[in-house]
């Protein structure tokens, strides 16, 4: 085969993440057809393998819809909700959500556990998830593996989970991150476009502000006119008394001089 330059087809390991077979309640799926126009308003998370000499280690990682942005994520040589509460807690710490988020997940066991249930509650986070046998609804998380695996799983050959933990953290946070555009954030990367996102939003604040306060301007000087309007009118009405006063104490000496003999 080297002789005439051929390679083989090496055919990879698939290893099955989503055990969906439980008697945990599902939540149901409140992203389909939603339009997502903010970070921290859509959450999706999933998991995903990584071979190693030894056996496999597992990620487990929370992206914003918006952003594409990875928010949290963990890694572990166990598949458990200790895994997935691990990458939740750190994107709660990491983005510290307003009440209303959304988090989108499949129908996995360790999305459906009582300690990340509770966890998501505790936080006033929504659940949502896929519909069963159908990966299609969490395309963005599958989108995000896809890359990982394809431009630095593949290409790293990690050997230890030790070489997992020190280089996949690079690749998420430097990489993915900082220096990978995406053609649907106008070619920017998602810190980028979060930086830009913040930044047309501190515009949009300054700008409401001065009309806020070009409209107080306006009430005052409204209500100082009023004012003046009405003091005036008052002054008006003084003087017009006491014109009419004098005109007749006028009329009632010049009568008086007329009856005198």
């Amino acid at each position: 085969m080297k002789k005439f330059s051929l390679s083989a087809d090496v055919k990879r390991a698939f290893v099955v993440t989503t055990d969906s077979n439980h008697q945990f309640p599902v939540f149901p799926n409140l992203i389909s057809g939603m339009a997502v126009d903010d970070i921290n308003q859509v959450w999706v998370a999933d998991i995903t393998y990584i071979r190693i000499l030894t056996g496999f280690v597992y990620l487990a990682v929370v992206l914003d819809v918006y952003s594409r942005k990875v928010v949290g994520f963990a890694v572990s040589k166990k598949i458990d909700a200790e895994l997935t509460c691990a990458a939740l807690s750190m994107a709660i710490e990491e983005r510290k959500p307003r009440a209303g988020l959304i988090h989108h997940s499949d129908r996995g066991v360790q999305y459906a556990s009582h300690t990340y249930c509770e966890l998501l509650v505790s936080y006033n986070i929504t659940g949502s998830m896929s519909a069963k046998g159908n990966p299609y609804d969490n395309a963005f998380a599958e989108r995000f593996m896809r890359t990982l695996k394809y431009e630095e799983v593949h290409l790293s050959g990690y050997e230890t989970i030790l070489d997992v933990q020190e280089n996949l953290p690079r690749f998420i946070a430097d990489v993915y991150n900082d220096e990978r555009v995406h053609s649907r954030l106008g070619y920017l990367t998602p810190t980028e476009f979060e930086e830009k996102l913040k930044s047309d939003k501190d515009k949009q604040t300054v700008g409401s502000h001065y009309a806020r306060q070009i409209i107080q301007y306006r009430i005052r000087g409204n209500k100082l006119c009023q004012r003046e309007r009405i003091q005036d009118h008052a002054y008006r009405k003084v003087l017009h008394e006491r014109s009419f006063r004098i005109q007749l104490q006028i009329h009632a000496r010049s009568n008086e001089k007329q009856q005198t003999p």
